[in-house]
């Protein structure tokens, strides 16, 4: 059976995230206009991150299960990683613990129960990579070559590991090329393999709208028939065993999920597009007994 590795310093693991920083990433997210679509999504891959360093943690030993990309398009710098501190700038890939020990600090307000019915606000340290940005066109298809190319390279040296997971994270449609194109750099993606398994390549709409999108569909009708989503739909993997049957732990909503279900997320609203990250990067680590 395919997908049956753990992430483990024998086989280490990688995950990139694709994150577009074009010009309508600053657009309201979900049809809140205190939040910007491009703050929420670095927002939440800077506590995916923090989740990752965690499910990577044995004692106080952050071990080396994973390499992690961060690629951003659409910036002003063009296609590049998205990483700020130092120490990790213009890296495509970075070993976990690398990225736990590099972090950018700042403090943050947040209310919690008071023990008498009320809440009391305290401070918080949140370590962070990544800022927002909001800036130019969208370059995806440029976005995905440069995947490839890094990938090429990686499964040479971890033919033995699971293989890698890609999370493209978008609003917006492709400007460098055609639909087609966009189809068929993705399809090379997934072309690639590792004796686990080939490339996981997801795929998540992320909303200014407040309406409920779609999540993990497993057929074409159950999303808009615009060119565009359907694309993003054919180009996206389906989730592994191990991936739905966490889903079925984290929700209720997620008890229909199957085989042949896609990570993909249309429209997808603030719940969703969490649920998409937790749900997309989950992966057995060499330290976790459990089975599903």
């Amino acid at each position: 059976m395919p997908y049956e590795r753990s992430f483990s310093r024998s086989s280490t693991g990688c995950i990139i995230i694709l994150i577009d920083q074009s010009s309508s990433m600053g657009d309201p997210f979900g049809g809140d206009p205190r939040f910007r679509k491009c703050e929420v999504a670095a927002d939440s891959i800077n506590k995916l991150l923090n989740t990752l360093i965690a499910d990577c943690q044995r004692h106080s030993e952050i071990r080396h299960y994973c390499d992690v990309g961060v690629i951003g398009y659409g910036g002003r710098d063009g296609v590049g990683p998205a990483f700020i501190h130092p120490h990790l700038k213009g890296r495509d890939l970075i070993p976990i613990p690398e990225i736990a020990n590099n972090a950018d600090i700042e403090e943050r307000q947040r209310k919690i129960p008071d023990g008498n019915g009320g809440l009391e606000e305290v401070t918080e340290q949140f370590p962070f990579w990544l800022k927002a940005v909001a800036e130019t066109d969208t370059p995806m298809c440029e976005a995905l070559q440069k995947t490839k190319r890094i990938l090429n390279d990686r499964i040479l040296k971890y033919m033995q590991s699971f293989p890698p997971i890609v999370i493209n994270i978008t609003d917006g449609e492709v400007t460098d090329g055609s639909i087609p194109d966009m189809i068929n750099y993705g399809n090379a993606i997934k072309a690639l393999s590792t004796n686990d398994g080939n490339v996981l390549l997801f795929n998540v709409h992320i909303s200014t709208s407040n309406v409920q999108g779609v999540l993990f569909p497993k057929s074409a009708r159950e999303i808009p028939q615009d060119e565009y989503s359907q694309a993003l739909f054919e180009m996206s993997s389906p989730l592994t065993d191990f991936m739905i049957w966490n889903a079925h732990l984290l929700s209720e909503k997620y008890q229909s999920l199957e085989r042949g279900c896609k990570c993909y997320g249309y429209d997808t609203n603030f719940e969703q597009f969490v649920h998409f990250l937790q749900i997309g990067v989950k992966v057995r680590m060499e330290h976790m007994d459990t089975r599903y």
